[in-house]
């Protein structure tokens, strides 16, 4: 494994010693060639190819292990959980989300500390034990959920408990009461308004506080490491003539993949249901900690 680290190392090392010409052939760049004769450039180098695949992987799986589904999504997923009232949501959206707000500054502290592959690492087994947490929890909800004891009028909301009936989009739960036992699956537009709590994609779950603090451990995981590092790491591993244009490569990519979760989370809890989405997410985190443990080499004190 030393040996292994160690090829890693001159893997990052081979790109940084280009950057003994690379003041020079950034002037060359300026003076012709353009943008598109520098990635040219950037695919014709072996070790710069490699930091940009590195690269490009950090920025992927920052994305897709869940990161802005839960920043984007975080009042959704605490009503998905049980909480019926929409400010009380709201309001446990905002403090899990300051999580990742003071999370930050740990990771600042701890970057020259522990290093960048620690701390990359380190991040993504928390938040993939974190997302298991979530996923588990949502699954509970599912599987305990309270029965539905009246057929349906319609076909498309014959359901057995209120887990099934809102997995469907043009079904609810009607119930009454804060946490009831039984309930009615149908579809809004043939009940009253006061008819009776109607609940479209959540159940009533006296354990809604695990997803809320499965929730707030993933950012705590996530916003020390996976959060900044990517960009930290990005930032170290190329060549100056290379690193604006990989540095955009990556933005790229970590924009589109931004692009891709952020479109598909939705849908993923209704093919899926919420708890395999949330699976789905930690098998990815967890791929992704696999993926860093053989190839992200350590650049604390590398880069000039």
């Amino acid at each position: 494994m030393k040996g292994g680290e160690e090829r890693k190392k001159e893997g990052v090392e081979g790109s940084n010693e280009e950057r003994g010409d690379g003041e020079e052939e950034g002037e060359l760049e300026q003076g012709g060639g353009g943008m598109g004769g520098n990635i040219a450039k950037v695919f014709q180098s072996a070790p710069v190819r490699r930091a940009l695949f590195i690269g490009c992987l950090l920025q992927l799986f920052q994305q897709i292990s869940g990161i802005n589904t839960v920043m984007y999504y975080s009042a959704s997923i605490i009503s998905m959980a049980g909480v019926r009232d929409q400010s009380q949501a709201i309001w446990l959206a905002a403090a899990t989300s300051s999580v990742n707000f003071f999370g930050t500054f740990i990771g600042l502290w701890l970057v020259e500390r522990v290093g960048r592959r620690s701390l990359t690492l380190g991040s993504l087994l928390g938040s993939t034990a974190s997302l298991l947490v979530l996923a588990l929890s949502f699954q509970m909800a599912y599987i305990h959920s309270p029965d539905v004891l009246v057929p349906s009028t319609t076909d498309d909301c014959q359901a057995s408990n209120c887990g099934v009936c809102t997995s469907r989009s043009e079904c609810g739960f009607c119930f009454i009461g804060e946490m009831s036992v039984s309930g009615v699956c149908a579809n809004k537009t043939i009940l009253e308004d006061d008819f009776a709590v109607f609940a479209y994609d959540w159940c009533p779950y006296q354990y809604a506080w695990i997803s809320i603090l499965g929730l707030g451990l993933y950012l705590a995981f996530f916003s020390p490491g996976m959060g900044p590092m990517p960009w930290t790491i990005n930032s170290e591993i190329y060549p100056g003539w290379a690193r604006s244009t990989c540095t955009s490569i990556t933005t790229a990519v970590n924009w589109a993949s931004n692009l891709l979760v952020s479109l598909t989370f939705l849908t993923l809890t209704e093919v899926l249901l919420k708890h395999g989405a949330f699976y789905l997410y930690m098998v990815l985190a967890a791929v992704g900690f696999l993926t860093f443990y053989f190839i992200l080499p350590e650049t604390r004190g590398i880069s000039t």
